[in-house]
């Protein structure tokens, strides 16, 4: 998924580094992306959701996120992808182009946090 996401030059970052994380998972970070509308305009057809575990789906910050040192900024565009062992090619790269085409329409125009 990540070498789809990189062909389709989305610019990421992978939060946790090489630390463990559940299999099938990832954490990433999406320059200038709004993580909460691009969850709402693809969640139909992508298993993902924003934030850290522990505070999905909560307005404030997470506190795992911002003991990583993200700002509220960044935090903001976190999202957690999710995968399963039978998912075949075809589907992690449909997965991939609905991630793309989303981040395109949910790009923060100024880098600012919307409300």
């Amino acid at each position: 998924l990540l070498a789809e996401l990189s062909a389709r030059q989305l610019r990421f970052d992978r939060i946790t580094g090489a630390a463990p994380v559940v299999p099938g998972s990832v954490a990433l970070a999406l320059k200038d992306v709004d993580a909460d509308m691009l969850c709402s305009r693809v969640a139909r057809h992508v298993s993902l959701s924003t934030g850290s575990a522990c505070t999905s789906g909560q307005i404030d910050m997470s506190h795992v996120l911002e003991s990583m040192r993200l700002s509220s900024a960044e935090a903001r565009s976190v999202l957690r992808i999710f995968c399963h062992r039978y998912h075949a090619e075809a589907e992690i790269i449909t997965a991939a182009d609905y991630i793309a085409a989303g981040a395109d329409r949910s790009r923060l125009v100024t880098g600012d946090v919307r409300q």
